[in-house]
Parts: C-alpha cells; sequence; structure tokens
C-alpha cells in the first residue's frame, strides 16, 4: 500500500488524470459484458493472483479477494459435495470391505465366524505393530492401531474400520453404523481412548490432504518432513497425556 502511495504521488496531474480517464474505460467495458485489451495480462500477475497487497514490515503478500457469486457458490458447492460422494461410494467403501474381509479371514482363506477378529489376518497384522504405541496405551488393542493406520486412507474411513473391528456384531453402534462413546469406553480405558483420540486428531492427514500439502509445498521432501512432523507431534501428545 505505501508503494502504492508513492508510485501515486510521483505522477503529474496530466498522467494521473490520463490513468484514471483509461480505468474508467476499462470498468466500462468489463460492465458493458466486452473484455478490454490486454485483459487477462492486466489481471494475471504470473503467480494467478488478478492482485495483491504487499506488507513489506511482515514480508507478506495478500490476494485481492472478491466476494462470489451465487452460481459460483452453488456450483462448487455441488461439485465438493459430489466429489465426496463419490469418495465415500468407492474409496471409502473398498477400504472397509477389505478390512472385513482382512478380518474375517485367516492366511488359510478360512472363515473364523462373523463376531470373531483373534486368529484373523488383519489381527496378525495389527499384532506386528502395537509396539507403536504400546506407551500410548492403545497400543494393547490392535484393533485401535489398525484403525489408526487405515484413518491414514481417509480419516471418515477411520470410524468404519472401529466400527468392524470393535464391534463386529453391531450391538453397540448407531443407526449410522459408527461405533458409540460407550462402545469404545467398554472395549478400552478412558485414558487409552482419549490417547487414541488425540493421536489421529494431530497426526498427519489422509493421503488427499497430503497431496494439497505436496502442491503448496513444492517438493516431496518438505511434505514427507511435514507430514514426519505431524505424526511425531501427535505420537509424543498422545504419549504425554497417557503418561501423566
Amino acid at each position: 500500500i505505501g508503494q502504492w502511495q508513492q508510485d501515486i504521488g510521483a505522477l503529474e496531474d496530466g498522467a494521473l488524470e490520463a490513468q484514471r480517464l483509461r480505468a474508467q474505460r476499462y470498468n466500462q467495458e468489463l460492465l458493458t459484458g466486452g473484455e478490454p485489451e490486454g485483459y487477462e495480462e492486466c489481471l494475471n500477475l504470473g503467480n494467478g493472483m488478478m492482485g495483491y497487497i504487499r506488507i513489506p514490515k511482515i514480508g507478506v503478500e495478500l490476494p485481492v479477494y472478491h466476494a462470489p457469486t451465487c452460481r459460483n457458490v452453488l456450483t462448487n458447492t455441488g461439485e465438493k459435495s459430489w466429489s465426496f460422494v463419490k469418495k465415500a461410494g468407492t474409496f471409502i467403501l473398498l477400504s472397509c470391505v477389505i478390512v472385513w474381509f482382512l478380518c474375517s479371514y485367516d492366511w488359510g482363506l478360512g472363515f473364523i465366524g462373523s463376531n470373531e477378529t483373534d486368529g484373523s489376518m488383519l489381527a496378525d497384522i495389527g499384532g506386528a505393530i502395537t509396539n507403536l504405541f504400546a506407551l500410548q496405551g492403545f497400543g494393547n488393542h490392535w484393533e485401535l492401531t489398525v484403525s489408526s493406520i487405515t484413518g491414514l486412507l481417509a480419516k471418515e474411513n477411520l470410524l468404519g474400520t472401529l466400527a468392524i473391528l470393535v464391534d463386529p456384531s453391531g450391538m453397540a453402534t448407531d443407526e449410522e453404523g459408527l461405533l458409540t462413546a460407550a462402545g469404545l469406553a467398554a472395549f478400552c480405558t478412558s485414558g487409552e481412548a482419549m490417547a487414541f483420540l488425540i493421536f489421529n486428531l494431530l497426526c498427519a492427514p489422509c493421503f488427499a490432504a497430503i497431496g494439497a500439502m505436496r502442491r503448496e509445498l513444492g517438493t516431496w521432501k518438505a511434505t514427507g518432513f511435514a507430514v514426519l512432523y505431524q505424526c511425531i507431534l501427535a505420537w509424543c501428545a498422545s504419549l504425554v497425556f497417557y503418561q501423566r
């Protein structure tokens, strides 16, 4: 803003008036539905922004925001909603089916029972990585460890995995098929449950969000560091809570 004021102050009266008239003609052409010559070049500063406000004292460049139209809001909302429906109907559903298969069959592909998970392939896999969370308490339950890992695929997937593993009979789930607080409390202690929730709230987001982080940070090295930092922070926070 300060630089803009300096530039305006340095202009002669005639040059300032010419710029004002040019701006008026430009705006009038926009209002009439036309596209003035050099429109794209004028708006695009080379980084995709129409313009920005520079605050040198804190080294920040803020884009110029405009109020969205109702049509754009409805269009973007519809696209995001449909994207989630496709994600929930394909990726998350497929993940839940795979989790169900792994917790219902042993390594010999023998069915172990609809309400049993001990001895399943997933129980063996979860048991092999429970030591990672032994100090947090919920490492005592391979079901919670596996749920934390599948949460990296999609955070919504964590809830479905919990319902399948913790309550295979469906007696402690609500009408939406999600595990209730009472069901989780009956499965583990309150300290283990809180450590589990703290870890999953602070750890790395789902793969889709990690992809967005990669686009923002620019390199996989920076993205990997950010993901590792989040996971270590979540591990330490849940550890401090459980061991306090």
